[in-house]
């Protein structure tokens, strides 16, 4: 650190990009293959910090280390390859609070698929190569230079404001869980109903103003029933009350006079809803506020 001051000058930014990986099952994984990937990986960031500080105190310089997306996404068998990234990511944000008053910023970036030396062997595989492609929503796996651009950004003036932040550079594979769920049977059905009667699907929004459009639909259906049977239950009252009343004011007639009365009252009824339906309801509510007015004085009397 000593020489790099003396041969420019100063130190204006430091990278931490030194990382090693050793696949395999953390329960049978050896305990010095830990240690030395911690070593690497994780002590090695915060020994270069201590190293750095003075000189980036004096440059108010910032400090970018290279971190894993396996950091913040939880990957099997890659040993401790994930909990020595994650490691870093929160030595990180800590360096960066406690360094930030000194005008020092401490930054992570954290690559998604990225072609390297170390990653040579996995990419000589051409159909793994374009499996793994596949996954990224951008369609290609990045290149060193990908990377570069992102920590030569953070390390300058443009970032001045960004301190304590994990940037994530994967091409947008880590958020794309879903978009790698086998497609369900009833969705592919659909699909495949859609190609057969158009050219090409609905969009979705077309999709969702049909179904807000049946379901308006399906709701005004709903309420023309109400309305439907609230009038045919009023018809009811209305015919029981006028009988009721037909009863009450000729009560000593005899019984089959009476009976005649009260099925001429019912046609009459009938014959009303069916010339004036709007008056005769109205009238039913007439009758049926009457009558309950008349039970009420019968009942205090």
């Amino acid at each position: 650190m000593a020489a790099a001051v003396d041969r420019f000058g100063g130190l204006d930014g430091l990278v931490s990009n030194a990382g090693i990986n050793r696949p395999g099952r953390l329960v049978d994984y050896a305990v010095d293959d830990w240690d030395r990937m911690f070593a690497v990986n994780t002590r090695a960031t915060w020994l270069l910090a201590k190293a750095a500080y003075p000189a980036l105190k004096a440059s108010r310089g910032a400090i970018v280390a290279v971190a894993s997306m396996s950091g913040s996404n939880a990957h099997a068998n890659l040993g401790p390859y994930g909990p020595s990234k994650a490691a870093v990511i929160m030595l990180a944000k800590v360096l960066a609070q406690e360094l930030g008053p000194d005008g020092i910023r401490v930054n992570t970036v954290s690559p998604g698929m990225v072609q390297t030396g170390m990653t040579a062997a996995v990419y000589a595989d051409q159909q793994v190569a374009a499996e793994r492609a596949s996954l990224v929503p951008l369609g290609r796996v990045a290149g060193p230079e990908d990377m570069a651009d992102v920590i030569a950004f953070l390390l300058g003036r443009d970032a001045r404001y960004i301190n304590g932040h994990d940037l994530v550079v994967d091409g947008g594979v880590a958020g794309n869980y879903l978009g790698r769920l086998p497609d369900s049977r009833a969705s592919r059905e659909a699909e495949a109903r859609l190609s057969l009667h158009g050219a090409h699907r609905q969009p979705a929004h077309d999709v969702g103003a049909a179904a807000r459009k049946d379901a308006a639909g399906a709701g005004s259906q709903r309420r023309d029933g109400d309305r439907t049977r609230d009038r045919r239950r009023d018809e009811r009252l209305g015919a029981q009350v006028l009988a009721r009343e037909h009863d009450a004011e000729w009560p000593d007639q005899e019984p089959e006079r009476d009976a005649d009365d009260h099925q001429a009252g019912r046609r009459e009824v009938g014959l009303g809803v069916e010339r004036d339906p709007d008056r005769f309801h109205r009238h039913a509510a007439g009758n049926l506020c009457g009558a309950s007015v008349r039970r009420c004085h019968e009942r205090a009397a």
